[in-house]
């Protein structure tokens, strides 16, 4: 889903130096996800598991800014 490719671009952009070991990881597990079920994740980060909910709230905060 090209919108989904242009917010975890700019999120990664914005964020890389600040994620920490531990979060990459998460990352990439949610990026496995079909495409449809990450978008509502994003869009609603409190439906999600507790261990993806705190990255899912950083993305939707960092996405939420104006540049």
């Amino acid at each position: 889903m090209k919108e989904l490719d242009v917010l975890l671009e700019h999120f990664i952009q914005n964020q890389s130096a600040q994620l920490d070991q531990e979060a990459w990881p998460e990352l990439e597990t949610l990026l496995a996800m079909e495409d449809d079920q990450l978008w509502d994740l994003i869009q609603n980060p409190a439906d999600a598991a507790g261990e993806y909910r705190v990255l899912l709230q950083q993305i939707s905060h960092v996405l939420a800014q104006p540049d």
